[in-house]
């Protein structure tokens, strides 16, 4: 009989192999994909803890075009990266889209996207001192929490 939570049973053995990616922050990404919702969240990504807004995937794609174009540099750079993420926002949301009333677990739910992101590293400082935009593979995160960490006052 398996354990709640831990899906072990008595002698310790887990009856099927672990899921690759955690089922309830899959949902959460799938929900922020599919809502305005934002939550805090801190993942533990190869050993560096990343602290930030978990937002939806167009949220993200605003978010970088229009930190692109507050960047300065090169107009012309700038806009046809913004043309890029704007096709490719098309085309995700137009494969989202079908008869199915239930998101599957497709694109929406192999990357996470979070705002004001903040990397926290045993002995250093947490980076940047502004969050930025941040995109990571579901699959590479190894575990947690609901909610963010905040640098320490200074």
């Amino acid at each position: 009989m398996a354990e709640a939570g831990n899906g072990r049973d008595a002698t310790g053995e887990a009856p099927w192999p672990a899921p690759e990616v955690d089922h309830f922050l899959r949902f959460l990404v799938t929900v922020t994909d599919n809502t305005d919702l934002e939550v805090g969240v801190t993942l533990n990504v190869g050993g560096v803890l990343v602290s930030g807004l978990l937002v939806g995937y167009d949220k993200y794609v605003e978010g970088v075009v229009s930190q692109l174009r507050g960047a300065g540099g090169y107009k012309d750079t700038n806009m046809f990266v913004e043309e890029i993420f704007r096709r490719y926002a098309e085309v995700y949301n137009s494969e989202e889209q079908g008869d199915d009333p239930a998101p599957e677990p497709a694109m929406d739910t192999i990357y996470i996207h979070l705002g004001e992101a903040r990397f926290f590293a045993p002995g250093s400082a947490p980076l940047p001192v502004e969050g930025v935009w941040w995109r990571g593979r579901l699959s590479e995160v190894q575990g947690f929490t609901l909610g963010t960490l905040r640098p320490a006052p200074g």
